[in-house]
């Protein structure tokens, strides 16, 4: 029996937005500027709050992990050190034992500490923070700074996702002393904000549309710098370079609350109109099935799941970003001949989709989950927690399994989400160079 509920609905609508940032990732152009070496990238829209515990913007994300360095990293899918000099694992799995790197500093030259991760994964857990990763980081169960430069962190149970989480952004130090010193304003200006990475902020300007971080002298980067604008009249935005692959999800208690009707979609797809993903992410080595297609069993599952109220206006949201609704929209006119599902298509920016997801204005979305960040666990926590007790139960299984286990029984809960219809990965798409 599940003994705990993982994530609520709006954990599972923040864990896609935070597969958005991972896969967020543009091509620059490389400009001298004399004074050294600059990349260039356009994009839509500047971050207004670069906070680590509460941003939410993929540019953002980008920025912070410039700026901030996490006691580990991950680098080609694997932990590595990064603040931290070394860590150790309890026998049981539930005590990590960080101890930070000699020397390691913020821009002003002060010494990072111990304190400085305990007390940002204090603002995580406070209530009146808001922070929307405090789901993600709910699992621990005490943080303690035992002296400068050792944090010891206990866990309520085992969790293999914990250092992977510990390598995102929002595990970024935070000062104490300079966060209270900027009277709530942490985050939202250049002046309110401190890292402790080999970048520094020094341009970050709205009404200009400009934001630049420039190596540090100290560092591997000194010299470099870094441009975010804003593009100019008619000027497209950077190309995107992150493999990705795009499938239906659906809001859980409407229509396609039922199984049935979820797997009517999934048997009413003739091989030439998807690219049968091979998972849900390119990384994935889940090796999933595609059904044949079989319209006559996809109609009665469908019209024994659904009524003429349930049908009346299903919503099916597209990103814009994605460039796949001529694809989407022949596989719809499929669904209305075969079994009389009708889906009234709205394209809009990925972030809207995800807004409107996060209040149920919707029924179907088309979305990627392939976060690109190295996660073995990757997408399967959004289904924790509305997939069935067999699914909830597989998949706690699976989080506090030992490394060499986990992989097996992480690809196991895949095959169950896709055979229940959850997430039918439908497109994969290489992205621009």
């Amino acid at each position: 029996m599940r003994k705990r509920a993982l994530f609520s609905a709006s954990a599972a609508i923040a864990a896609i937005a935070a597969v958005v940032l991972c896969v967020f990732c543009l091509s620059g152009c490389i400009l001298d500027t004399g004074g050294g070496m600059e990349t260039e990238t356009i994009v839509e829209s500047l971050p207004q709050n670069l906070d680590p515990q509460l941003n939410i913007s993929a540019i953002g994300e980008k920025v912070i992990e410039k700026m901030f360095k996490r006691l580990v990293a991950v680098e080609e899918g694997k932990i590595v050190l990064s603040a931290a000099e070394s860590y150790t694992v309890s026998g049981d799995r539930t005590e990590y034992l960080f101890t930070i790197r000699e020397g390691e500093s913020w821009t002003d030259g002060e010494a990072v500490t111990a304190q400085d991760y305990a007390f940002a994964f204090s603002r995580i857990a406070d209530p009146s923070s808001y922070s929307p990763y405090a789901e993600r980081f709910s699992g621990i169960e005490s943080v303690n700074a035992e002296d400068a430069r050792t944090l010891r962190i206990r866990l309520k149970s085992p969790d293999n996702r914990f250092l992977y989480f510990m390598a995102s952004a929002v595990a970024s130090p935070c000062r104490e002393d300079f966060f209270l010193s900027t009277h709530g304003r942490y985050g939202l200006l250049r002046e309110t904000l401190i890292g402790n990475g080999d970048w520094q902020l020094t341009t970050w300007l709205m009404d200009t549309g400009t934001l630049r971080l420039r190596g540090k002298t100290s560092g591997n980067e000194e010299g470099h710098s870094i441009l975010y604008r804003l593009p100019k009249e008619g000027e497209p935005l950077s190309a995107e370079t992150r493999e990705r692959v795009y499938g239906l999800t659906f809001r859980e208690d409407g229509t396609f609350g039922s199984e049935s009707a979820r797997k009517a979609v999934l048997l009413d797809l003739p091989a030439e109109y998807h690219d049968s993903p091979a998972g849900f992410t390119p990384e994935s080595d889940a090796g999933l099935s595609f059904p044949a297609a079989n319209p006559s069993l996809a109609r009665l599952l469908y019209r024994a799941a659904v009524t003429e109220t349930d049908q009346a206006r299903l919503v099916l949201l597209v990103s814009e970003d994605s460039g796949l609704y001529d694809r989407v929209a022949a596989l719809s006119q499929i669904w209305q001949q075969d079994i009389g599902l009708f889906f009234s298509i709205e394209v809009i920016p990925e972030m809207e989709v995800i807004s409107r997801m996060e209040t149920g204005d919707y029924d179907a979305a088309l979305v990627s989950l392939g976060n690109g960040c190295g996660e073995p666990f990757g997408e399967l926590e959004l289904f924790a927690e509305y997939a069935g007790e067999e699914f909830s139960d597989l998949y706690d299984q699976a989080v506090q399994a030992p490394e060499e286990q986990a992989g097996a029984l992480y690809a196991e809960c895949e095959r169950k989400a896709f055979e229940n219809g959850l997430f039918i990965p439908l497109f994969q798409t290489e992205g621009e160079t």
